[in-house]
């Protein structure tokens, strides 16, 4: 096998999403270099503490995590699927993380990280494309 893919996963950080991310985490053939967050499936201060609560359940190393678009670029206010997922986006799991949430925003940090590795990143977008937008 040859070296890593260096994956940046953008997610709004669901049930579905979970089991994306653990996969991902799984794979021996990935390197996740950072994880964005952005409003969808629940609120984005949701779908940050599901990411860190994930990557807590799977004894995860420190992975960049960044806090991304709270809304739509054009629909509002942002329309969740806590029916479908739950209150917390993860079933009613009500599992807290303390993995911190970077400071600068997930749009910034995608560029940043496409900048720092140039043609070397893999773009894996679970959720909606606002932060790539």
């Amino acid at each position: 096998m040859g070296p890593p893919m260096k994956l940046v996963i953008d997610t709004d950080a669901g049930i579905d999403d979970a089991v994306a991310l653990l996969l991902a985490l799984a794979f021996p053939g990935a390197d996740i270099t950072a994880i964005t967050c952005v409003t969808g499936n629940v609120s984005l201060e949701k779908v940050t503490r599901n990411v860190g609560v994930v990557l807590d359940a799977a004894n995860a190393p420190v992975i960049p995590v960044y806090a991304g678009c709270s809304k739509p670029l054009r629909q509002t206010p942002p329309i969740h699927a806590e029916e479908i997922f739950g209150p917390d986006g993860l079933g009613g799991a009500a599992v807290e993380t303390r993995r911190p949430v970077q400071g600068q925003h997930a749009a910034l940090a995608l560029l940043e990280l496409a900048r720092r590795h140039s043609g070397q990143l893999t773009l894996l977008a679970l959720g909606p494309l606002t932060n790539v937008a």
